[in-house]
């Protein structure tokens, strides 16, 4: 194979590798509610991308200390401290004032494509370097002197550009994807809302039911239309909390794994971005999700929902979820969404002070409203093809992931070749 084009070299040549200076830390004091933005590893989701919708915010003083770290367009950054050690996100749009915190790391391009460098330090070389030069301690870090002395392999600009066209095609079409599962799962919310909320499903003249005079009746949750019910989520299905685990158990049978980040990322399970462990059979296989399965947060970020559209052969759930596994299947749609237009109400459901927490005894003792059969049915005869097509688009998206994982290491080695047009 012909490497003669291509070049080794040292990340720090290629790149500035910018940090906090010591000195130049912040407390809580300097944290405020809006202003600069400080972003960590937190804000990195994992699939890379960069996340902005809870991060911290920094007094305007605090984050003119420090210009040089000051976020740009194209700077990647790099998680340095801690568990997601190598973790790394590029800022693909100016996103305003913007820093970051002491556990991560600018690397602002020189002479090369950012984009095939935030690549590169995805490829597996990379992230073995940086996990195994971090240190060995309960809080693992690599310093800034150790990731400028990482080699990388550069090839032609040119040829740079093209790898990153193919691998950046597919993220954007995973990212096209993404945005088409949300706007379907908001219209199928949306319905919920007008049919559930308002009460605004369409009576037998395909008036809405309300508006148009539909005789409504008192219930413990205020006013709900006639032959409606009220049940506690108990009576609707069984609740069964997660496994728990070890991160060194080496059992018999391989199973993936849903932790908290994956429902926080997402409602909708990807199974080839889940870990994966190690695990006793006879210790997991009551923990195997089934199709139909919803799963609740419990701790931290209680009331984060996840649904399972599909059979997920061999995935289990860990402690820090509990699964709801319905009676009824026509209650599936309905209970999710019930679910999630109660999210803001589980921090009063919730107990405990610094950690927030729900259990089974909770959930089990709220109130849900069930509607009339044949509003359910028709319900579900609309939104059954929404979330269709939301499980066809999600599995377009892991064959999509697992393509580009595939090219990934090949392209970044050399082993394929990406042809150069001549003029």
């Amino acid at each position: 194979m012909n490497y003669k084009e291509w070049n080794i070299v040292k990340l720090g040549d290629i790149c500035e590798v910018r940090g906090r200076i010591g000195w130049r830390g912040y407390t809580t004091k300097d944290l405020t509610d809006s202003g600069p933005i400080v972003i960590g590893a937190k804000d990195i989701t994992q699939d890379n991308k960069l996340d902005l919708s809870n991060v911290k915010h920094l007094t305007l003083e605090k984050y003119e200390e420090s210009p040089e770290i000051h976020i740009k367009k194209n700077d990647i950054l790099l998680v340095k401290v801690g568990n997601t050690i190598g973790k790394v996100a590029i800022v693909t749009k100016n996103i305003g004032d913007a820093t970051i915190n002491p556990n991560t790391v600018i690397l602002r391009t020189k002479k090369i494509n950012p984009y095939y460098l935030y690549y590169y330090l995805n490829d597996r070389y990379a992230q073995h370097y940086l996990k195994s030069n971090s240190s060995a301690s309960a809080q693992p870090a690599i310093n800034q002197a150790t990731i400028k002395k990482m080699q990388v392999m550069i090839p032609p600009i040119e040829e740079q550009n093209n790898i990153v066209d193919i691998l950046k095609s597919l993220d954007e079409k995973i990212e096209i994807n993404n945005q088409i599962i949300k706007k379907l799962e908001e219209m199928a919310q949306v319905i919920f809302m007008q049919w559930f909320i308002d009460f605004e499903f369409p009576n037998e003249n395909g008036e809405p039911y309300k508006s148009s005079g539909g005789e409504m009746i008192e219930s413990e949750l205020g006013k709900i239309p006639k032959k409606w019910d009220i049940l506690k989520l108990g009576y609707l299905g069984e609740f069964k909390n997660g496994i728990n685990y070890s991160r060194n158990e080496d059992g018999d049978k391989e199973y993936s794994i849903i932790n908290v980040r994956d429902l926080v990322e997402g409602d909708f399970i990807i199974k080839n971005q889940l870990d994966k462990i190690r695990i006793n059979s006879n210790k997991a296989e009551s923990y195997k999700l089934l199709k139909g399965d919803l799963l609740i947060v419990r701790s931290a970020n209680p009331g984060e929902m996840g649904i399972v559209l599909e059979d997920l052969e061999n995935t289990i759930y860990s402690g820090f979820i509990i699964r709801f596994r319905l009676t009824e299947d026509s209650l599936l749609y309905y209970t999710y969404f019930a679910l999630k237009s109660k999210k803001n109400k589980f921090a009063q459901y919730s107990d405990g002070t610094t950690l927030k927490n729900i259990n089974q005894k909770m959930l089990k003792k709220i109130n849900v409203i069930i509607p009339e059969k044949k509003v359910l049915e028709k319900f579900n005869q609309i939104v059954q093809p929404i979330f269709n097509k939301i499980t066809l688009t999600n599995k377009e998206n892991e064959y999509l992931k697992e393509l580009r994982d595939l090219l990934l290491p090949k392209l970044m080695s050399g082993e394929i070749r990406v042809p150069i047009e001549s003029e």
